[in-house]
């Protein structure tokens, strides 16, 4: 309700919407999709059934997972953008650095799939075992630390220079 909100909101006021509206809808319907698997995965899990569908596997919940984290970040880092305009150049500058770093940092994520397992295996049967237990390890690891890192560029800024010297 609040992205409708946000939405109508921001439509009926600016009569268009701007890039950070359309990555918080991508967040929202990534967020419905990973809702929609988390239900499938506990039915597959009460039921006792192996987990088979492609759906409920860990590359699918990154997909969405990462994407919806992700595109609010984006979302915010758009935001910023808007609101400082191009006046203040040492801002401008950060601005351009954190988004790099947090495109680099959505990518970094990518990378840390056992591919050559999925290649061999297929998806599900990378499912389990020490070495993938021990990425997964990594990964969550990586993965709380890029979040946090992202979020703390995000909100400080270096010391702002006024254009008028």
């Amino acid at each position: 309700m609040s992205v409708c909100a946000r939405i109508y909101g921001r439509f009926r006021r600016f009569s268009h919407l701007f890039w950070d509206d359309a990555f918080v809808v991508l967040a929202w319907a990534c967020s419905i999709v990973l809702a929609a698997q988390v239900t499938v995965s506990s039915s597959e899990a009460a039921s006792g059934r192996p987990k088979t569908s492609l759906f409920t596997s860990r590359v699918i919940m990154q997909l969405f997972f990462y994407t919806c984290l992700w595109s609010i970040k984006f979302s915010f880092l758009i935001l910023f953008k808007r609101l400082i305009g191009i006046t203040l150049r040492g801002l401008n500058i950060y601005w351009k650095a954190v988004t790099g770093f947090t495109i680099l940092a959505y990518f970094v994520l990518w990378a840390m799939n056992p591919y050559e397992c999925y290649r061999h295996k297929g998806v599900r049967g990378c499912e389990g075992g020490p070495s993938i237990e021990h990425l997964k390890l990594i990964t969550f690891n990586v993965v709380c630390a890029l979040d946090i890192i992202t979020d703390c560029l995000s909100t400080a800024h270096p010391p702002i220079v006024s254009p008028m010297k």
